[in-house]
C-alpha cells in the first residue's frame, strides 16, 4: 500500500508540474496574442487611413519616404494630364482612382 501511495504521489506531482508549465505557457501565449492583436489593429488602421510613417529631413520638413520620387498621387495626376485631361480633371480623376493617395498627399503638404 505504501508503494502504491508513493507511485500515485509521484504521478500526481508529475501532473501538477505539467499543469504549472502549461499554465505558464498559456499566460505567455496570451500576452503574445494581445501584443499581436494590438500590432494588427495598428496595421489595419494604417491601411484604412493610408497613413505611412514619415521621416524628417534635416530642415525639419516631412519626407514621404519615396527617396526623391514624386508622390503616388502626383504620378496619378501626371498620368491623367498625359491623357489630355485638364489639371482640374486630372486631379479629380486621380482622386477617384485612389482617394487614400490623395489624402496622404494632402497630409504631406
Amino acid at each position: 500500500a505504501a508503494h502504491e501511495d508513493a507511485a500515485v504521489e509521484h504521478h500526481f506531482s508529475i501532473i501538477e508540474n505539467n499543469l504549472k508549465e502549461l499554465s505558464s505557457e498559456n499566460i505567455s501565449l496570451k500576452e503574445l496574442n494581445s501584443n499581436l492583436q494590438s500590432q494588427n489593429e495598428a496595421m489595419r488602421h494604417a491601411l484604412r487611413t493610408g497613413v505611412r510613417p514619415l521621416a524628417f529631413s534635416v530642415e525639419g520638413e516631412a519626407v514621404t519616404g519615396t527617396a526623391g520620387k514624386s508622390h503616388e498621387f502626383t504620378s496619378l495626376v501626371k498620368k491623367h494630364r498625359d491623357l489630355g485631361k485638364s489639371e482640374a480633371e486630372a486631379i479629380r480623376f486621380a482622386h477617384k482612382e485612389n482617394p487614400e493617395a490623395h489624402a496622404d498627399y494632402l497630409r504631406n503638404l
